[in-house]
């Protein structure tokens, strides 16, 4: 959820006291300035500039830089003064983006993630990534986790083993020099690191793009029996078969449809079925789709340390320790979900994303139909998505979003680059999103850990279960009541989802 005070709540709250005297053409003496500037209000950013001489930059008021000696200080009206004073934006505050209408901490939080991706391989350290953005590691580790719901360790490391997985799938190299060069400074450290966060050894890489199937290793605290149960979900459909620990998926690719074969014993086994040879690029995406399927793309282990820390954490998890956040195909996919899905039961969701796969999916191996693409929906008539069983205003919503997606105007890839609060806030503004959906998206589709669907009606009957309510809470009492677990609330959802199922 959005948090913090954006630069339009402040104008609402108190306006901070003025005296008769003014500066220039300001309205603060010197002295309200120096004195706001001290104590680093931000309720005069926008008000007026701090320009330091010494220094030859220019910030707001909020700075959280040491403040400099008053001899040095200047303040000015507006940044066109301060430049022609020839000072510079000052790149911890970033008062050139608050003037451009942009929260200058998101901005940040996103140029981190792009200086990861650029260099990761020069990035040696969560210390070293501090230093090159900038900040001290106690911010780098505050902005990485509101903003990525993640630790600066963890992006450098998952970026890290990205860039190993496509180059040992992409070309010939050894796999050490490969690893080196992906900021890995031991191979223990990286063989660790790989086989965590992509279940397969490094040295299956290749066979897996040859042989079109592979022996997953999931972590040690990896449940089967609740991946089984997750699995389930979604329910029977043209796109997928259960068959007792068999699991088929079909999914779509850029050259066509593929069904994707899972099985479920001690260890789990991964197959692709295709009436071709795959690229290695599509055998990534494959391999990527088994790990969403089995939610290994994210860790439960920092959630799970804080709810034990509490008795009613360990009541929450229960019997259920281990439980991962069970992700869709893709983004598109995740779209689909939450359009279908909009104020009506999930058996209803599940009928109508069924008639749309089997009328406008593609074929895929074993009898199955893949989800069609969006360039397919978008082509669709109104008249065609009414007929499937959604509304006008779902099949407009839809055909809409289909269009985005087709485009590259919504890209994920791009969404999970920028920071968690910006991508809330860009999909808030599509028309037929409200906060279930993006929150619903943010969680299932693109990996966050602190994403609460507000208004989710089984949400709220686990929620009045568990703490044994008269009613369903409200949304204001819903995020009280998940709170404690912030910044990993996508699990605690989960696990309430997961607790309408158990045994009595």
């Amino acid at each position: 959820m959005l948090s913090g005070v954006s630069r339009f709540e402040r104008k609402n709250q108190e306006e901070p006291e003025l005296d008769s005297s003014y500066t220039c053409c300001m309205k603060y003496t010197r002295t309200q300035m120096l004195r706001a500037a001290m104590r680093r209000d931000s309720r005069y950013d926008g008000l007026f500039l701090t320009g330091v001489l010494s220094t030859g930059i220019y910030c707001l008021p909020s700075c959280p830089a040491r403040n400099p000696k008053a001899e040095n200080i200047r303040f000015f009206e507006a940044e066109q003064h301060a430049r022609e004073a020839g000072l510079r934006p000052c790149k911890r505050c970033r008062p050139d983006l608050f003037y451009k209408n942009m929260d200058p901490e998101e901005t940040l939080a996103s140029e981190i993630a792009a200086l990861i991706r650029k260099d990761v391989g020069g990035i040696r350290s969560a210390a070293e990534l501090a230093r090159r953005a900038g900040t001290g590691q106690t911010t780098l580790n505050r902005l990485t986790l509101r903003h990525f719901h993640r630790t600066p360790s963890a992006m450098l490391t998952r970026e890290r083993v990205e860039h190993v997985m496509r180059d040992l799938a992409l070309n010939g190299r050894k796999i050490l020099e490969t690893a080196l060069e992906g900021g890995f400074e031991s191979p223990s450290t990286f063989h660790a690191a790989f086989l965590r966060w992509k279940a397969v050894r490094p040295g299956d890489v290749r066979k897996w793009i040859r042989d079109r199937e592979i022996l997953l290793h999931p972590p040690r605290n990896f449940r089967i029996d609740l991946a089984r149960r997750q699995s389930l979900w979604d329910g029977a459909g043209p796109d997928q078969h259960r068959e007792g620990n068999r699991l088929l998926r079909a999914m779509l690719l850029p050259r066509g449809a593929v069904t994707l074969e899972l099985n479920f014993n001690d260890r789990i086994h991964l197959r692709v079925h295709a009436d071709r040879k795959l690229q290695p690029e599509e055998s990534i995406q494959v391999h990527d789709a088994a790990l969403r399927i089995l939610g290994l793309v994210v860790d439960p282990n920092p959630f799970e340390r804080r709810a034990l820390s509490s008795p009613r954490g360990k009541s929450l998890l229960g019997p259920r320790r281990g439980l991962r956040i069970s992700q869709t195909l893709d983004f598109w996919d995740g779209l689909v979900w939450v359009v279908v899905g909009q104020a009506v039961s999930l058996a209803a969701a599940r009928a109508v994303r069924s008639r749309l796969i089997e009328r406008l999916g593609e074929k895929a191996p074993g009898g199955l139909n893949a989800l069609p693409s969006p360039d397919r929906v978008a082509g669709e008539s109104e008249k065609t998505l009414v007929s499937l069983g959604m509304s006008g205003t779902k099949a407009r919503t839809l055909s809409a979003l289909a269009a985005a997606v087709a485009s590259g105007e919504l890209d994920a890839q791009t969404l999970s680059a920028n920071s968690a609060v910006r991508v809330e806030r860009a999909l808030l503004r599509r028309t037929g999103l409200g906060p279930w959906s993006v929150h619903y998206l943010l969680m299932r589709s693109l990996a966050l850990t602190d994403s609460v669907p507000v208004g989710d009606s089984g949400l709220g009957e686990a929620l009045k279960r568990f703490h044994r309510l008269q009613r369903r809470p409200s949304p204001r009492e819903t995020l009280e009541l998940l709170a404690p677990f912030a910044p990993y609330r996508s699990f605690a959802v989960m696990h309430h989802w997961m607790s309408l199922g158990d045994a009595p």
